[in-house]
């Protein structure tokens, strides 16, 4: 029977048939390649002729078919939680012999596998040694590694009085700071002192070191993400309510490197002590280094346009000079891309914030498993194999699902550590319950433990201070009480936080081009369950009603929330008032009709969503009065709106802006009038404040 070739040269070819021992002791005597400095063999998998490294970005051929894993119960994670697997000589990657005359396209080809071997299993087996490797090779060395922010954070175990202060929120101690690029912030740490931070340096904050050399090599790297890398460096939670599209890829690429980091750590360690476990080295060593399941980092986004980006970003840090290793790399790229023109991007009368939250792929339903290592992303991972799992709300929300639903999982929340909520505003917007939902989830004990190794999880787990250890970084461009909800109601980091408060020197209100008056009337209410209905109660007598004995037409009512839209638009319907309608249910056609009949004064009316405008940003005619039936969620929404009042719709007499507030609407009243002002018109004793843009205020 003749034997099938493999690929490479005699040599390389009676590899195959040695014993795993004889080939250890060959490579230790020099047999199979001399170590240079640089701590890699000379015929390594990922070294070329010379000596350097080799691409690892090889286009794999068409007509192998990558397995898609997303879903699939086929890989195998108990390797995170024991020994791991060694390959059979035949499942063994053949290393090129180095030839000096090679082509570029042989150089290309530094794989060759078996033909009866899982393309998925080598890759994946492949860089598991390349980490196992790097986890020998890249432990620094260095007096104060003990410092190292990861293993502080991770590896200690914390008193149980500190636990209790720290779910209980007692005995934090605020301070305010201000720093160069991210601004005035507020930190909050644990303990009677005055709390500090301080910012280490990139290069003395042990990052590691080809994520350092990547970002060295490259020019994507500024200022705002070495200051903002700094503060999440540190393992505190962050709180940024003042995010603008101009930082917005800058606070990327320090979460990102972060992520990168950590998840490289954190693997590197699993599979070193898994090593020195196989070989049955210090017996008496008890390592505590796991959770019950493998993702450690959750990043839920809006849309998948923002999923795109950080994926870019990813392969930037891995490798800046070569092409990252990425598995289903095409996949991804039709799914999360955008091929065709996009009209957002060329539009003149669309406003900054809306090109940016709009350009692209804008799909709100994914999710993705990620694992990564030193040069390579293997997307599409099973979540229970994977490192980092990005997602939307509403994709993650269809995983889970709902208590007593036949499909109800939620275990591969259970050992989260990194939660950032980017671009959290845009949830709103979308639908708040399904983070509400997802963040009820995160930390619940697993339903199954079938492959956890329980003498390796880490203390602090197994009592269940899963929240307390977990860091979350939550990103918006502005600050309301859901939000504020998620900080006092999910975040109980031992380590404390900082909160980037916001600066008051750009008002919504000072952004009013039209010289008009603002009513602001005071709603009393001490009960917030009754809000909804005091608040609509006061407007339809205080508020409607003095329109409707003065016939005035050409007011828009604009509404934030699509259940007072209903109520209000139920209320004309029985009225049979003069009116026209736009949300964001209404389809094109029903939009144009509305606009059409409004600016010719054939309706009197136009109730009007916040929604629809955060989705279409459309610019109406002939407003001549505006009623704010509650403050909008973005502030720049209240001047966008005023300033539809053109020269030309003024010149009828009564033009003005109403908007009704209460207490409980301070943080959306701070950026439109201001912090000082503000407070003067919740706690002061008039129930109306107005203000004339262009001039002084009462």
């Amino acid at each position: 029977m003749t034997k099938r070739r493999v690929g490479g040269d005699e040599k390389e070819r009676r590899l195959w048939k040695e014993p795993k021992l004889r080939r250890k002791k060959k490579k230790q005597a020099g047999t199979a390649g001399t170590r240079p400095e640089n701590g890699e063999p000379e015929n390594s998998l990922h070294t070329n002729s010379a000596g350097s490294e080799a691409e690892d970005d090889t286009e794999l051929p068409a007509s192998v078919a990558l397995r898609d894993t997303f879903g699939s119960s086929s890989i195998d994670n108990s390797a995170h939680y024991s020994a791991p697997s060694h390959l059979t000589p035949k499942e063994e990657i053949v290393p090129r012999k180095p030839s000096t005359q090679a082509s570029a396209a042989d150089n290309a080809e530094h794989l060759r596998i078996a033909d009866d071997v899982s393309l998925e299993d080598v890759i994946s087996e492949a860089s598991e040694k390349e980490d196992e490797s790097d986890a020998d090779e890249e432990q620094p060395k260095a007096v104060g590694f003990e410092n190292d922010p990861f293993g502080k954070h991770l590896e200690h175990v914390i008193p149980d009085s500190v636990a209790e202060r720290a779910q209980q929120r007692k005995d934090f101690t605020e301070n305010e700071y201000t720093f160069p690029c991210v601004g005035k912030c507020s930190i909050r740490r644990l303990g009677p002192n005055k709390p500090e931070l301080y910012l280490c340096n990139l290069r003395n904050s042990f990052v590691r070191k080809n994520l350092l050399n990547n970002i060295s090599s490259g020019d994507c790297w500024s200022e705002v993400s070495d200051e903002y890398f700094g503060i999440i460096n540190s393992y505190v939670d962050l709180f940024h309510f003042h995010i603008h599209h101009d930082t917005d890829l800058d606070i990327k690429r320090a979460y990102c490197l972060h992520v990168l980091n950590h998840a490289l750590k954190t693997r590197n360690k699993i599979i070193s002590h898994n090593s020195k476990i196989a070989e049955k080295k210090d017996r008496s060593t008890e390592y505590r280094d796991q959770s019950y399941h493998r993702p450690k980092t959750l990043i839920l986004l809006p849309f998948r346009h923002n999923a795109y980006r950080i994926y870019q970003i990813f392969c930037q840090l891995l490798n800046a000079k070569e092409k990252t290793q990425i598995m289903n790399r095409k996949r991804f790229e039709e799914e999360f891309g955008w091929t065709n023109s996009d009209p957002v991007a060329n539009d003149p009368d669309r406003p900054a914030d809306f090109k940016a939250n709009f350009s692209g792929n804008t799909d709100d339903c994914f999710r993705i498993g990620i694992a990564c290592s030193k040069k390579s992303l293997k997307l599409y991972t099973e979540f229970y194999a994977a490192d980092i799992i990005i997602a939307s709300p509403l994709g993650l929300r269809m995983i889970i699902g709902n208590e007593g639903d036949k499909k109800y999982e939620y275990d591969f929340l259970s050992s989260i550590e990194l939660l950032i909520l980017d671009q959290a505003d845009v949830f709103l917007m979308q639908n708040w319950d399904h983070l509400s939902h997802i963040l009820k989830h995160i930390h619940r004990l697993p339903v199954s433990t079938k492959d956890v190794d329980f003498s390796r999880i880490r203390p602090w787990l197994l009592n269940g201070w899963g929240k307390i250890y977990r860091q979350t970084l939550l990103f918006s461009s502005i600050r309301l009480p859901e939000m504020q909800a998620v900080m006092n109601r999910h975040c109980f980091n031992y380590e404390g936080s900082v909160t980037v408060t916001y600066s008051d020197v750009d008002r919504s209100l000072s952004r009013v081009m039209s010289s008009i008056p603002h009513e602001f009337h005071r709603i009393q209410s001490q009960d917030p369950q009754k809000m909804a209905d005091i608040r609509l109660r006061y407007f339809l007598d205080k508020i409607l009603q003095p329109l409707l004995d003065t016939n005035n037409g050409h007011t828009m009512i604009f509404v934030p929330s699509y259940f007072d839209f209903v109520c209000i638009r139920n209320h004309f319907k029985r009225e049979e008032l003069s009116f026209v309608q736009i949300c964001e249910y209404s389809s094109s056609a029903k939009v144009a009709r509305a606009r059409d009949l409004f600016f010719h004064g054939k309706k009197r009316f136009l109730l009007y969503t916040e929604r629809f405008h955060f989705y279409r940003r459309y610019r109406i005619r002939g407003i001549q009065r505006i009623i704010f039936f509650e403050l909008p969620h973005y502030p720049q929404y209240y001047s966008e709106v005023c300033n539809m009042m053109t020269a030309s719709d003024n010149a009828a007499t009564g033009e003005k802006a109403i908007a009704l507030f209460s207490k409980l609407d301070f943080l959306k009243l701070v950026p439109v009038v201001g912090a000082p002002k503000a407070k003067e018109m919740v706690q002061g004793n008039k129930s109306q404040y107005t203000f004339v843009t262009g001039g002084t205020d009462s």
